[in-house]
């Protein structure tokens, strides 16, 4: 980039008048900025630039100083940014907004010249470090530094670590520079999309399979069957407090957090003496909010540190490194998350038994698809995804008087809430993502669960959350034989205005033990299924009870039952998730049978036709 911004400025120089080729001169020599050095002890002065600077077409007025050409974050504020001043840290920060609001155009500057200083503030711009002058105590930064396409990631993705681009522009004598603003474009289209993923009917039957049919990626780490059943690792009661058990069960997988911001090296009670001496696979969440924390090398021995500690529990670990970056400011910049996640990928693959997961939210944020944020398949060994089950869309600002949220019927579906809220719904983004990019990797749900506490209404959720949390543990491994692990988190936030505690929600406690006990379910590191779940189709059966498992999804309708008939007589009833039944092999005559399920909602009917055909004793389903 550098070398090609000095072709264009010594071009550049017969079409503008000699002094201005004089007072480039530095510049020119040296192509732009130097990009990480240190700036403390500068003391110049700088002047405005004959070279016009545009921002998204928009005219912006520039700086000459320190051989380079800066703009002010005041002005960028005015340009499609949102500027933020934290005091305590002495740091600002430019965020790009969607748009420019208006049509900005350069302050009016009474001076042509002035004081130039190296600027004490921690500057940054889409959450990234850049260096930062004060001229006449404006904070300004280098337009070279903001479109420089550091590496060969940057290249590829067409865009700096500050979300820019461009440069100096030789046939138009300016400096242009682009935005990339992440933005939904269409929002009718993106309604109907989603809507087209969450409004149909949906009816299959499942069966039981030898756990040698299952899915499997040969990822590190992942089971070659099964699900593990996860938890929070301070889910579980904590003897150490007194803390009662939810559970009279250990988990095959405890996740435990640690923050990359606070340097936090070792698990924190009671994770640190819980998790060593369980059977099961620790999954930690290694959270981190700046992202320049995890780009800086000067970090590298907290990094390993971390690592060293983890790998002396001898616990296959998984590493789930900067969760949700589609939502908050950790996705800021899309090119500086990647870098970040491939730099700490790389150093965590070469610990054995460790493993890598990367780990969205599951809608997040509508203009910051998955692919922003994908660091390549070498770098993944488990897709994650956080997915939890609400029923309103809304902030704890949203609750003033005590009354509950409006929730549209628009940002139901947008979300995945309410009447859509559904894991097996919220699974659709991320699979699809997967499908498209063609990535074979286990999935996880690495954090979820099921709205259990609502402190703005007195409504009773029960019926609501009991089917939600059936459809969690029953349907999402059996609509996605991907699904590797479920991570319930069993922690109630007393700040937030809904909860996902489990200690008096003994209903939720006994539907997920009954899918443990009759399910999937992996409950300890190295344990192996009984079966897994396939569909019932296209599968032929001998002698005995044909498990029947009954997959039903009515939208906006609330099941009451499903029924089986077999030749046009009502076979079985069942009323719950995961409606099972079966069938006798032996009981048939031979040749072809109608098998019919038929599932009743309050508003609505639907049924799906199979045929089983028995001969020789030997029964198949199509």
């Amino acid at each position: 980039m550098k070398s090609k911004g000095s072709r264009f400025y010594l071009r550049a120089i017969t079409v503008f008048a000699l002094i201005a080729a004089v007072i480039f001169a530095g510049f020119l020599l040296t192509g732009g900025s130097r990009r990480g050095e240190d700036a403390i002890g500068f003391d110049g002065s700088y002047s405005l630039t004959e070279f016009p600077v545009y921002l998204d077409g928009y005219k912006i007025q520039g700086y000459y100083c320190d051989e380079k050409i800066l703009i002010s974050l005041d002005d960028l504020a005015r340009y499609g940014f949102e500027l933020n001043y934290d005091a305590d840290r002495n740091m600002i920060n430019l965020r790009g907004l969607s748009d420019i609001e208006g049509s900005p155009e350069p302050r009016a500057i009474s001076v042509t010249a002035g004081k130039a200083q190296s600027c004490a503030l921690d500057t940054r711009i889409n959450g990234v470090k850049i260096k930062a002058y004060s001229l006449d105590g404006r904070a300004c930064v280098c337009v070279d530094d903001l479109v420089e396409l550091t590496d060969e990631f940057n290249r590829w993705w067409g865009w700096s670590d500050y979300n820019m681009n461009g440069g100096f522009d030789a046939a138009a004598g300016a400096f242009n520079i682009s935005v990339f603003r992440p933005k939904v474009w269409d929002w009718a289209a993106l309604l109907s999309d989603m809507e087209d993923k969450v409004n149909k009917p949906e009816l299959e039957l499942y069966t039981e399979a030898p756990p040698d049919e299952a899915e499997y990626f040969g990822g590190r780490l992942e089971p070659k069957a099964g699900v593990y059943a996860g938890i929070v690792s301070d889910g579980n009661g904590d003897p150490e407090t007194g803390k009662p058990p939810v559970f009279d069960h250990d988990f095959g997988l405890y996740s435990s957090y640690i923050e990359f911001d606070d340097f936090q090296t070792v698990l924190n009670k009671p994770s640190s003496y819980l998790v060593p001496e369980k059977n099961a696979v620790s999954q930690v969440p290694w959270n981190i909010s700046d992202i320049n924390l995890a780009l800086d090398p000067k970090n590298d021995g907290y990094i390993h540190e971390t690592l060293d500690n983890l790998a002396a529990m001898d616990k296959p670990t998984i590493i789930r490194f900067g969760g949700e970056m589609n939502i908050g400011t950790l996705g800021d910049s899309p090119s500086a998350y990647v870098k970040a996640f491939r730099r700490i990928a790389d150093i965590v693959h070469t610990y054995p038994d460790f493993a890598v997961m990367w780990s969205p939210n599951d809608s997040g944020s509508l203009d910051r698809p998955f692919w922003y944020y994908w660091p390549g398949d070498e770098y993944v060994d488990w897709v994650g995804v956080s997915s939890f089950s609400k029923k309103d869309f809304f902030s704890s600002l949203d609750v003033v008087d005590g009354s509950a949220p409006v929730t549209s019927r628009e940002s139901q579906i947008y979300f995945t809430l309410g009447d859509f809220g559904f894991t097996t719904n919220s699974l659709k983004y991320i699979t699809d993502f997967m499908d498209e990019r063609n990535i074979k990797k286990p999935l996880a749900i690495s954090e979820g669960g099921v709205v259990s506490r609502l402190s703005y209404t007195d409504e009773n959720i029960d019926e609501w959350g009991g089917t939600r949390m059936r459809n969690m543990y029953w349907y999402a491994a059996m609509r996605y034989p991907q699904l590797k692990s479920i991570v319930y988190f069993n922690h109630d936030m007393e700040s937030e205005v809904i909860g996902f505690d489990l200690s008096d929600r003994t209903d939720y406690i006994k539907i997920m033990d009954e899918a443990f006990s009759n399910g999937q379910y992996l409950m300890s590191g190295d344990a192996s299924p009984r079966f897994v779940f396939a569909p019932a189709r296209d599968r032929k059966y001998g002698s005995g009870h044909i498990p029947i498992y009954g997959y039903v999804y009515l939208p906006e309708d609330r099941v009451e039952q499903v029924d089986y008939y077999l030749d046009g007589g009502l076979f079985d009833t069942e009323y719950e998730i995961p409606y099972k039944t079966s069938v006798d092999v032996s009981a048939l005559t031979e040749g072809a049978h109608i098998f019919v399920m038929e599932a009743r909602g309050e508003k609505s009917t639907e049924s799906l036709k199979y045929t089983i055909k028995k001969s020789a004793g030997v029964a198949e389903i199509y």
